[in-house]
């Protein structure tokens, strides 16, 4: 389930990605600096993070997603362990039925 969610997730930003055309934006914003000789990268600083935002839901749900993994592998490490415990003593208590069969029919015989 997770590894699906991580993919839609990935999907969705890729989609949002290749439609995303700030080029508008940024045209009319420069139309605002016509009266300055040369138009310089962080002049657009504001408009550049805005446009930004629009990608922050994704950051979200990746640590949510994180944190959901992280909660799954503490469930299976818990359940690994409980597992190697039972079957140790589910070992062990068959060992010592197996002995204890064994010693019997050796007396049997």
């Amino acid at each position: 389930m997770l590894h699906r969610d991580c993919e839609q997730l990935v999907h969705r930003a890729r989609s949002l990605a290749e439609v995303d055309d700030i080029r508008e934006r940024v045209f009319t914003s420069a139309s605002g600096f016509e009266k300055l000789a040369e138009l310089r990268p962080e002049m657009f600083e504001d408009t550049l993070g805005e446009e930004l935002l629009k990608y922050d839901k994704f950051l979200v749900e990746i640590g949510d997603l994180g944190r959901k993994q992280k909660d799954t592998l503490e469930t299976i490490q818990v359940c690994g362990c409980r597992l190697y415990d039972a079957l140790l003593i589910g070992f062990s208590c068959r060992t010592s039925t197996r002995s204890f069969w064994i010693q019997e029919s050796t007396i049997l015989l």
